[in-house]
Formats: structure tokens, sequence, C-alpha cells
């Protein structure tokens, strides 16, 4: 199979695209054929090395060669003791040691994986399961009415929270970088404030506001 290699850790130079065994799944696993991956910072930290549990993975060089943990795909086999799954089955979900993503086919654990909804994309269903796993737990309690800041709202987890808290009804002010505002406006029409950390709202540069 052709996949994405990186046999150390370093510098997006580091990576190459090469061919690869097909994987062979375990009783107690599944074998995805990926169609769609997303990037995170846990793929950024595993590329560098850093900070140091990005390396719990391999200390001198990753112990999987194959970056990329959030995945959707079609099930194309399962290991005998596999009864959750199906092959044809469409799902997405999050690779163990956040690895193996960037390649063809990967096997892993059926207890990793839910089922894929119709309606959804495999391209926005493999960005739900670590962006969109921290927004739920962030938005936990949030009820119809509540105020809720959201610093950093333009990055993949701020995007999912501002979803879900208007989706429960609250009233969101989310902030980021002025050059982020399609994603931390895109949910509901908003009014942009630009602001400067150090003079208020008087810099065209600096951090920008979203009252939506």
């Amino acid at each position: 199979m052709r996949a994405v290699i990186q046999d150390r850790y370093g510098s997006a130079d580091v990576v190459e695209v090469g061919d690869l065994p097909d994987p062979v799944p375990a009783d107690d696993e599944v074998l995805v054929r990926v169609r769609a991956v997303s990037l995170n910072g846990s793929d950024r930290e595993n590329l560098v090395g850093r900070p140091a549990y990005a390396r719990v993975g391999g200390l001198r060089r990753p112990r999987n060669p194959v970056p990329g943990s959030d995945v959707a795909g079609t099930v194309v086999a399962v290991g005998r003791s596999v009864t959750a799954f199906a092959p044809g089955e469409d799902v997405f979900g999050e690779l163990a040691g956040y690895r193996g993503g960037l390649a063809e086919y990967v096997a892993t654990s059926p207890g990793l994986l839910a089922r894929k909804p119709a309606a959804l994309s495999f391209a926005d269903a493999a960005t739900i399961p670590q962006a969109g796993c921290i927004a739920l737990r962030a938005t936990r309690g949030l009820h119809k009415g509540d105020r809720l800041l959201v610093n950093g709202a333009g990055g993949a987890g701020g995007a999912f929270v501002i979803g879900l808290a208007k989706h429960l009804g609250a009233r969101v002010t989310a902030v980021d970088r002025g050059e982020r505002p399609a994603t931390c406006s895109g949910s509901a029409p908003t009014t942009p404030s630009r602001t400067s950390a150090a003079t208020g709202p008087t810099s065209a540069t600096g951090t920008t506001a979203w009252w939506t």
C-alpha cells in the first residue's frame, strides 16, 4: 500500500510517500480502507518529537512510521472475534498512539471506531474524533442563554465548540487572531471587533472577537 512514512523526528522534510506491506488485522481488529484523514496538534508533536511525551511511541524514532490519527473510511475485513462491524460499513475514529492513518489501509481496534452517518462526508467525519470530543467535553453543562468565551476559536476544537454552543442556545464570544474570521464566524451572523492585547479595540492587528 502507499503511505506517508516518517522514519525519524524532525521537520516536514523527514516524511515521504512510499510503499509498505498491507496490514493484516488480528482476530480482534478491523481493516479499514482510509478515505480521509485530518491533522491535529498531536500530529505536529509526533512529527517533531516534542514535548517529551510525543516520544512515548518511540524514543529515537517512531515505532509506527505512519503518522495520522483521525480517520474515516470503509471496513474491508474483520478479525474472527469482531462482531461490532462488517465489511462495507463506513466508519470514523481515532487510532491508538495517534499514528497509522496516512495510508491506504489501517488495522485497528473496533472499539476506537464509530459508524459514519450517511449524510456525513468522509472528510467531515475525519475532523471529529479529537477536536469534536474535546469540544463535546468543553460544552457539557452549557445551557440556553449561557454566555461562553472561546479563546483560540479559530482552531479545530474552537470551531466545534462554537457550533455546539450555538446549538445549545448559548451566546458565544469567539476570540482569535484576525486572519481566522471564517472559522470563528461561520456558525452564525456575527459582529467582529478588532482588539490589541496592549491597547484595546484600536489596533488593526492582534486578536479579533466575534459576538455570535
